[in-house]
């Protein structure tokens, strides 16, 4: 993981965000020939990180806010590696689940994968969603792809640390009420 020190932006009037570069997710970037991460303008090793995505007012973060987003950018790789494993084992279910599509299609879009390597070629990391509720000290970090199988909905996955809360569409990661749900349980 690479970072220097983060710089928040107030985003749309709604959320603060930075950007990071991370090693680990560079090899996982799909890739055009240009280096810009395929169907935008964003470098393909830049990770867009958004705090609070849901419920939270605009002042500027305090430090315990930062601390949460400092945990996450120095536990990202860990994170990471969890997610992945998480997706890897999940993966059958959702190919299962694929609707709307002959055999073909769904081959093409969801082929048998058996390594995150595979896996990896199938989905992209657009954004880091930091929360702003942890449980036992420890973060909520939604992680939110882009995916062949579904452009609409992406891909997304609730991590609380590197324990897997919950796997789904990409508003999974986006979605306060979930982290809350979890950490009363």
């Amino acid at each position: 993981m690479t970072s220097t020190e983060l710089e928040f932006q107030l985003e749309h009037g709604f959320f603060w965000t930075t950007k990071l570069q991370s090693d680990f997710w560079k090899q996982f970037s799909w890739l055009s020939q240009s280096g810009k991460a395929k169907g935008t303008d964003e470098k393909a090793d830049e990770i867009h990180v958004v705090f609070a995505p849901e419920a939270r007012d605009i002042s500027p973060l305090n430090p315990d806010e930062i601390g949460i987003v400092e945990w996450v950018v120095a536990s990202l790789d860990e994170i990471s590696e969890a997610a992945l494993s998480s997706f890897l084992r999940y993966y059958p279910v959702m190919k299962k689940n694929l609707d709307g599509y002959d055999a073909e299609e769904q081959e093409a879009l969801m082929p048998d994968v058996t390594s995150v390597q595979e896996l990896s070629s199938l989905i992209n990391l657009r954004t880091i969603c930091v929360h702003q509720i942890t449980r036992a000290g420890v973060p909520y970090v939604g992680l939110e792809f882009d995916c062949t199988w579904d452009e609409e909905h992406g891909l997304g996955i609730l991590m609380n640390g590197v324990r897997t809360v919950e796997i789904g569409g990409a508003d999974v990661a986006i979605t306060l009420w979930i982290a809350e749900r979890d950490a009363e349980a």
